[in-house]
């Protein structure tokens, strides 16, 4: 069957993939997930797909990298090919007066609410542990912001808001706390690949504040194979100046039968082996 134009019908989904549903409390009225992560289809690299008119990747000599924020389920950020981009909050570096590192000194060093949030935060356990037991997020990494990929320039900020475990009013709610942190602490770009069928004013005005601040936000346009002008999915579907919503082709140029198109879906990036995570 075609699980995702099924499950559209139901206001009660909380995530959704190929495998497993997971519900939440209809009366939340809200409902959160990601895009399925394609398989790898190289353990390294970057896809030269001549469709794309890509450059090669390069990093300029002394400019200045571009913080994007990634609202995700975490990050491996150890992994070889990632921890040279990962963002690193100055405010949280050095020693303190006591001659201890300020990364691990249990103190709200740089006064921003956060205590030793060098790399960004886990909004789930309220913690600056960023690791990813999903892989959903290590994989968009690997996507954006690879040492040895398209953007080697950029800055990762990790931004952990999804857990399995929690239902969708949840996810929501520690999704906007991550918007709110990427606005304050300054990232250029919020990557944002989950969303969900019903609108959050909440979540509408933080972006908003982001708009504000000129920060550009990439987000979903949906797995539902849904023409999003008539079933909108958010944020992609939000009237803001700063969205970018993306949907998926396949290797010939052609739409993926899952995503979502429609007016507010203005760019098409290859979502069936060619882009790929670290291995």
């Amino acid at each position: 069957m075609n699980g995702f134009k099924e499950i559209l019908l139901s206001f009660t989904i909380a995530f959704a993939s190929l495998m497993w549903l997971a519900r939440i409390n209809e009366e939340l009225k809200t409902r959160q997930r990601f895009q399925p992560a394609p398989e790898p289809a190289a353990v390294s690299g970057y896809s030269d797909d001549p469709e794309m008119k890509l450059p090669p990747p390069t990093r300029p000599a002394g400019q200045k990298p571009v913080v994007v924020a990634l609202i995700d389920t975490g990050c491996d950020i150890n992994h070889p090919d990632l921890r040279s981009n990962i963002w690193v909050n100055a405010g949280e570096t050095g020693l303190d007066e006591d001659g201890n590192p300020k990364a691990s000194n249990g103190i709200d060093d740089d006064g921003n609410g956060f205590v030793d949030d060098v790399h960004g935060w886990n909004f789930v356990t309220d913690s600056p542990e960023l690791m990813d037991e999903h892989g959903h997020g290590t994989h968009i990494a690997g996507i954006v912001g690879a040492a040895n990929g398209f953007a080697p320039q950029v800055s990762l900020m990790i931004l952990k808001y999804f857990d399995e475990g929690n239902n969708g009013g949840q996810n929501l709610r520690y999704t906007v706390e991550a918007i709110r942190y990427a606005t304050r602490m300054g990232a250029n770009i919020i990557n944002y690949s989950g969303g969900g069928i019903l609108r959050s004013s909440e979540e509408e005005a933080a972006l908003a504040e982001a708009a504000a601040h000129g920060i550009l936000v990439v987000a979903a346009a949906g797995n539902e194979g849904m023409n999003s002008d008539f079933f909108h999915f958010y944020p992609a579907n939000y009237n803001l100046p700063n969205i970018l919503s993306v949907t998926a082709v396949d290797q010939d140029g052609r739409l993926m039968d899952s995503s979502n198109f429609g007016r507010a879906t203005v760019d098409l990036a290859p979502g069936a082996q060619h882009l790929f995570n670290p291995a």
